[in-house]
C-alpha cells in the first residue's frame, strides 16, 4: 500500500520498485527514468507546494561566472529598459559561453536558514538526506559512499534555458550523480524543455521531456542541457535537481 499524506506517515518511495533492475538499468547505460518513484498523495501534495507556495528567484549566469538570484519582486520592480539590459547580456553571454535563465527556489539554504519553516520543501529536503533514500540512491547508482543530496526547485517558462554542461565536481564538493525529480503535470514534446545529453560528435543522443512524479538520474560527468521552452507552451516546467554527493 502507498504511503498516506505527508503528516500521517511522510514521504515514501514507491514499494513496488524494483531496486536490482533499477541499479542494472543504470549500470549499463550511466542513466535512467523511474516513474511514480513517490506515492500520488505524496507528489500531489509537493506539486501543489511548488505550484502554489513557493517563493521563486530569478536565477542567472552573470558575466562573472557566478550564478545570481534575484527574488522575483524585485525583478517585477526593475525598470523596463534595466531588464532588457541585462536579458540581452544574458542571452549574448550564454550564446558563446555557458549561461541559464529560469525561477529557482535554494532548498538546502532555506532549509538551513529556516526560511519559510513549514515549507513541504523542507520535508523533501529531509526525505532525501534520510537513511531510507540513502540506501535506496547508494544501490541505483553502485557508490556505497552518498552522503547527502542537495536540491533546488526549479521553474522553467516559456524561453527559460540551461546550457549545455557536464556537472563536473568542483573543489570540496564530490558529485557521484544528478538528478531530476519532476512534478510537470502535463507537457507536449514540442513545447521543448528537454533533458538532452549530448554525444562527443555534438549530437543529442537522447532527450527526456518533463515528466510527472518521475526522478531521472545520470552520471556525473555527463554533458547535457535543458532545452529552451517554447513560447507556445502552455504549462510550467517544474522539477527539484541536485546531485547526489559523497563529499563531507
Amino acid at each position: 500500500m502507498m504511503a498516506k499524506l505527508p503528516g500521517d506517515t511522510g514521504l515514501t518511495l514507491n514499494p513496488d520498485l524494483d531496486w536490482e533492475a533499477l541499479a542494472k538499468t543504470y549500470a549499463e547505460t550511466g542513466r535512467l527514468q523511474i516513474p511514480a518513484i513517490l506515492a500520488p498523495e505524496n507528489a500531489e501534495w509537493l506539486a501543489n507546494a511548488l505550484e502554489t507556495r513557493t517563493p521563486w528567484s530569478f536565477a542567472y549566469w552573470g558575466d562573472d561566472q557566478q550564478p545570481h538570484y534575484l527574488p522575483l519582486p524585485s525583478v517585477k520592480a526593475m525598470p523596463a529598459a534595466a531588464l532588457q539590459d541585462l536579458m540581452k547580456s544574458l542571452m549574448d553571454r550564454s550564446g558563446e559561453q555557458y549561461g541559464f535563465a529560469y525561477m529557482n527556489y535554494r532548498m538546502i539554504t532555506a532549509y538551513i536558514a529556516g526560511q519559510e519553516p513549514d515549507h513541504p520543501l523542507h520535508r523533501l529536503t529531509e526525505f532525501l538526506n534520510s537513511p531510507s533514500f540513502l540506501d535506496f540512491a547508494c544501490t541505483i547508482v553502485g557508490e556505497p559512499g552518498v552522503r547527502k543530496v542537495d536540491g533546488q526547485a526549479t521553474l522553467f517558462r516559456p524561453g527559460d534555458f540551461l546550457c549545455r554542461h557536464d556537472d563536473s565536481s568542483i573543489p570540496g564538493v564530490e558529485r557521484i550523480a544528478a538528478y531530476t525529480l519532476g512534478f510537470t503535470r502535463r507537457w507536449r514534446s514540442d513545447w521543448g524543455g528537454q533533458l538532452a545529453f549530448h554525444d562527443d560528435h555534438g549530437d543529442v543522443a537522447q532527450a527526456l521531456v518533463p515528466r510527472w512524479n518521475t526522478l531521472t538520474l545520470f552520471k556525473v560527468p555527463t554533458s547535457h542541457s535543458v532545452i529552451p521552452v517554447a513560447p507556445y507552451a502552455q504549462a510550467p516546467r517544474i522539477s527539484v535537481v541536485g546531485w547526489l554527493r559523497k563529499d563531507a
